[in-house]
Formats: structure tokens, C-alpha cells, sequence
């Protein structure tokens, strides 16, 4: 598993030690930074580090999928929107910006 974690893209770790990530324990970490700013072949091979039902489990309890990301992940995985945290936790005053 840790060899498929080097296939990932180097940007969407950049701010931490690559090596010292455990697929196991920061599934979560891992899934959504692939998500949220991964391309197509990190989206591959995250399929092939964790099982679909592994990634709709973690997607459905996340809290901060951007809208695009969430729908995405909505039609996909095929996961009811009213079952996706990111859709019914959402923030109480919206941003203004963008960033």
C-alpha cells in the first residue's frame, strides 16, 4: 500500500512527510485531499489503495467537500446527498470569498 501512496501526485502532500503517512490511519487525509485537488490518476490509484466501500464510508462522514466535490462524489460513488455530512453539517454563515 505505501508504494501506491508514491504514485500519488506530490502536491497534494506538500505540507507534510509523505513517508510518515499510514493509509490505514489517515484514510480519511488521503481521500479527500485526493478528491478535493487530486487528477484523474491520483483518483486511479486511490481505487486501488482503499476498497469503494472504504472510500464511501469515509466521503459519506466528511465534513468539508466544496460543492463541486461533493456532487462529484454524490454521482460517482452513489451516495444519497442526505447520507454525505458535507450536505447536511453545513457552515451557518456562508463565505463571501472564495480563496
Amino acid at each position: 500500500m505505501k508504494s501506491l501512496l508514491s504514485k500519488l501526485s506530490k502536491h497534494l502532500f506538500w505540507d507534510v512527510e509523505v513517508e510518515k503517512i499510514n493509509p490505514d490511519t489517515h484514510a480519511s487525509f488521503i481521500i479527500e485531499r485526493v478528491l478535493k485537488k487530486g487528477t484523474l490518476q491520483d483518483f486511479n490509484v486511490l481505487n486501488q489503495i482503499f476498497s469503494s466501500e472504504q472510500t464511501i464510508s469515509i466521503v459519506k462522514n466528511l465534513k468539508h467537500l466544496d460543492p463541486k466535490t461533493a456532487n462529484f462524489a454524490h454521482i460517482y460513488f452513489d451516495i444519497p446527498k442526505n447520507e454525505m455530512k458535507c450536505y447536511t453539517k453545513n457552515q451557518s454563515q456562508v463565505k463571501h470569498w472564495i480563496y
